[in-house]
Formats: structure tokens, sequence, C-alpha cells
């Protein structure tokens, strides 16, 4: 393990031993078969028992997932999230986050059917769409509810206002 603090370099290099050691330990049961099949079924048979020994504690002790785990960032940068920018802009096929999709229908910017077929693309079941849209439904009318009474408060204090004046 490198020293504290971690930077780039001292990962990167603790990262190439690691692969090092892990090719190795992965490559050396691999020669011994190759070089006891070149001498004969015996030799053969030894041989495999002998990789198995060097195999064994390479996958139980986990060097192979962890191996994977190393590799797993720099094939994400280097790899994965490239082609997933670039399919990203042939294809376009994110949709928008949920709650904008929402906000959208409690603005009635996009109608109850436009939801639903949202949630039904997004991969939700029936019995979760049926109670998502009630509860967009009550958010709607709740919205709906302190938008009125926002604007009563606002005919009220006018209205106070007014007879403010006529007595004055």
């Amino acid at each position: 393990m490198p020293k504290p603090p971690v930077t780039y370099e001292k990962a990167m290099e603790a990262g190439a031993r690691f692969l090092a050691i892990s090719a190795s330990l992965s490559t050396f049961p691999m020669l011994i078969r190759l070089i006891g099949s070149a001498k004969g079924r015996d030799a053969a048979q030894i041989a495999d028992n002998l990789a198995k020994a060097f195999e064994l504690p390479y996958w139980t002790l986990g060097l192979g997932f962890l191996g994977w785990q190393v590799m797993a960032i720099p094939l994400e940068f280097a790899i994965r999230d490239p082609l997933r920018r670039h399919f990203n802009k042939i294809y376009g096929s994110r949709l928008l986050p949920r709650s904008v999709m929402e906000r959208l229908y409690r603005l009635d910017l996009i109608t109850e059917e436009e939801l639903v077929e949202y949630y039904v693309e997004y991969g939700y079941d029936d019995e979760s769409i049926k109670r998502m849209i009630m509860d967009q439904r009550a958010r709607k009318y709740e919205d709906k509810i302190k938008e009125l009474k926002k604007e009563k408060d606002k005919w009220v204090k006018l209205l106070a206002k007014a007879k403010a004046e006529e007595r004055a």
C-alpha cells in the first residue's frame, strides 16, 4: 500500500505493481501446463496439479477480482465514458430527470398521459405508476390551492386598502 497522502503517481505505481504480481501469478500456472503437456501425458497431469496449486490461492484470495477493481477505473475513464458520451450524442437516449417531468406535469406543461408514458419508459410497474400519479395529482392540487390562497390574500389586502381609503 502506498503511504499517505496517496497521489495519482503513487496510485499508478501501486496499481502497476499489483498488476505485475497478479499477471505473473496467473501466467505461471499456464506456463507450467504448457511445459508439462510438451513432456507427455504423465508430466501434463503433474503440471496440471502443480498449476492448480498456484491458481487456487490466486482466486481464493480474490486477486482476479482485485485486478478488475484496479483496472475498472482507468477503463471506465479511458473507454467507457467516452463511448457513453459518443453514443448519447448519436442516440439521445437520456430521459429527463423524473423530478423535472413531474414538475412539468404540475405546471400543466405535459399531460397525465405523457407522464404515465415517461414512467413506463423509465421502467416502473403499473402499481407504482398508479401510486406516483396519485401523488402527483395531490401535489398538483396542493400547488393550485397554495396559488389560490396567495391570490385570495392579495385580494383581501386590496379590499382592506380600498375600505381604508373610503373611510379616509
